[in-house]
């Protein structure tokens, strides 16, 4: 998994070489670094059931290892009877 740690704005975006662009939004305080990861054919580790897929990932730490999040204060906290609440959104765009 690769990390893109203190980012500057709360956006995530590529673009297809047919013009396809994909665009996330996400509250950069609340989610300062993003988690890249790709799993090439390497789960699950069974035969004929692997998967070629990526995903990204808004984490408020600097990994995705709870414990450490924990340790320097970079986690999510709701306690009982509170909630929380953010919103992500996806726009794809056509830039042919």
């Amino acid at each position: 998994m690769l990390f893109l740690n203190n980012i500057k704005k709360g956006l995530i975006a590529w673009k297809y070489r047919n013009g396809l662009c994909v665009e996330g939004t996400f509250p950069n305080k609340m989610f300062p670094s993003i988690g890249i990861w790709w799993n090439n054919f390497g789960y699950p580790n069974e035969k004929n059931c692997q998967r070629n897929e990526c995903a990204f990932e808004p984490i408020p730490g600097n990994n995705s290892v709870l414990s450490e999040a924990f340790k320097v204060g970079k986690h999510l906290e709701v306690k009982s009877g509170e909630t929380i609440n953010w919103e992500i959104s996806w726009r794809i765009i056509n830039e042919l």
